[in-house]
């Protein structure tokens, strides 16, 4: 059975989400920064990754060594400044959602949207402005998708928005996406009210995802808010 847990320490949100398929992850949010925690660390089967608090172990199988590298179960993400995602509708501009973006302390001091894409560690926190549906969600994302020729119909892009799809979003529920960059796959974690997915994805996924704020965007406004998040 599925679990997840909100509640607030002081100005500190704490969420907890425990999976009946092993594993569980929990946020602690004081706004400026979030403390995540992995149970159990993303792992990667191969190869080393790019990170010197990783640690390496190899266990065996069929008497065979594999190489299987774990990145440090606790990690804290330092948010940069809060935008909002305006949308022009005829002569009127609709607030859809706050948006803050987290990031690893060694790119503290980077701005270019790319580098921040290739992060081994990333998140996003939306806070939605009005409710709408999933579908919704997913449509406006996959107009970033086609504006950064992107195809969405791997196995994990089907799995990411199937699951953004059937779940409402709710006005003042904020949400989180958490990525994490391997050295031969990504993880993508997902919290929101109703849904906490985690998602194994192909090398590379991860940008895909935060592509919709890192990459081109798909009008003005969102460029606003792309150059408010990275600075």
């Amino acid at each position: 059975m599925k679990s997840s847990l909100i509640y607030k320490i002081c100005a500190i949100t704490v969420l907890i989400f425990i999976s009946n398929t092993g594993y569980s992850f929990e946020i602690k949010d004081n706004e400026t920064s979030l403390e995540i925690t992995f149970d159990p660390a993303p792992t990667s089967p191969t190869g080393e990754i790019n990170d010197d608090k990783s640690k390496t172990k190899k266990p065996k199988k069929n008497n065979k060594e594999i190489k299987v590298v774990v990145q440090e179960s606790k990690v804290k993400l330092l948010g940069r400044n809060q935008g909002i995602r305006h949308k022009k509708v005829a002569v009127f501009s609709i607030n859809i959602y706050e948006a803050r973006m987290y990031f690893e302390d060694s790119k503290s001091k980077v701005t270019d949207p790319q580098e921040l894409a290739n992060s081994n560690y990333l998140a996003i926190k939306l806070k939605p402005l009005r409710t709408f549906s999933g579908d919704k969600l997913k449509e406006a994302m996959l107009m970033s998708y086609v504006k950064n020729k992107i195809q969405p119909d791997t196995k994990a892009q089907v799995e990411f928005f199937d699951v953004i799809a059937k779940n409402k979003v709710i006005k003042n529920e904020p949400f989180y996406l958490v990525g994490v960059s391997l050295k031969d796959s990504d993880e993508l974690y997902l919290m929101m009210k109703g849904i906490n997915q985690k998602i194994v994805g192909h090398k590379g996924f991860i940008k895909e995802v935060f592509s919709v704020w890192l990459g081109e965007p798909v009008d003005a406004d969102l460029q606003k808010l792309k150059d408010t998040l990275t600075n």
